[in-house]
């Protein structure tokens, strides 16, 4: 299979060009003029284009709007547009996988959770938003031009390569450097709240399988389906990491709308797919330690 990826050289694109070449498929890496509509996306014989392209930090997002909503909407217009001219001039339609996230669900009751595919998306950032507006502009070029897109909704990634930008990440490069003889002191956020945690190479391996079984127009869940807290994460990378620390709290990680719990349920993919994932988060957080 010849395949398209689109931020290839980011934290999930890294893991899941390596899953594809691993499967003998060919990976061509979308560049950021292409990305950028300023030269030709080369699609011909390209069977899967995998858009994980885009701004993919909250606190970011937050801090410029519109630069967010160029990178995840402007840019996602122009990949499906390319998309929509090739399959005009040559007939061939390569089936897109728009990465899109479990933030567009926004702020949930938890009479409501685990959150399913059906709830309305209600962004409560500018990330959130980029996301849900993306989707919509793919589910119309599907509805008016015939699209084939699946969008995967991926909940909180972790694992190695990722940005000490994310809390799992730096929490566990600020435990490196305490086991290499920096101060014991520990620098968090909030730690209270309850997220839904995947290994980013389950998270890859669901894009494959998306790319491969799922419904044309169809949205999944890409999540574990079990909350866990950051605290309880964090507990378990100190064990991991084998030292004493003390834990300081600081009020600018803190993030604006932080939701209490956040946690998806993913019957529809492993359902429709028979994706499963097969990293636990304990493996997730060795791997993440030994090479972050």
């Amino acid at each position: 299979m010849r395949v398209v990826v689109t931020g290839a050289s980011g934290f999930v694109g890294t893991h899941l060009t390596a899953l594809l070449e691993a499967g003998n498929h060919e990976v061509l890496r979308c560049s950021r003029a292409q990305l950028h509509g300023t030269e030709a996306l080369e699609l011909a014989g390209v069977h899967v284009v995998f858009h994980l392209a885009g701004q993919a930090f909250v606190p970011a997002a937050i801090a410029s709007p519109m630069e967010t909503y160029e990178a995840n909407v402007i840019g996602t217009a122009r990949i499906a547009r390319a998309i929509a001219r090739h399959t005009k001039t040559t007939g061939e339609r390569p089936r897109l996988i728009f990465a899109s996230s479990g933030e567009v669900y926004g702020s949930v009751p938890a009479d409501s959770l685990p959150i399913d595919e059906a709830m309305t998306m209600n962004p409560n950032n500018p990330y959130a938003a980029s996301k849900a507006a993306a989707e919509l502009l793919l589910l119309g070029e599907h509805r008016s031009f015939g699209l084939d897109v699946v969008i995967g909704r991926a909940f909180n990634a972790i694992g190695p390569g990722q940005s000490t930008r994310f809390a799992i990440a730096d929490f566990a490069a600020q435990l490196i450097e305490i086991r290499n003889g920096a101060p014991a002191r520990l620098t968090v956020g909030n730690l209270d709240a309850q997220r839904d945690f995947l290994d980013v190479r389950d998270v890859a391996s669901a894009y494959v399988a998306l790319a491969q079984r799922g419904a044309a127009g169809g949205t999944y869940n890409i999540c574990s389906g079990v909350p866990r807290s950051v605290r309880s994460l964090l507990d378990e990378l100190i064990s991991l990491a084998d030292v004493r620390i003390e834990i300081i709290s600081d009020s600018v990680r803190m993030r604006p709308s932080e939701t209490p719990a956040m946690f998806g349920s993913n019957v529809k993919l492993r359902s429709e797919t028979g994706w499963l994932p097969v990293r636990s988060l304990t493996s997730s957080l060795q791997d993440i330690l030994q090479r972050p």
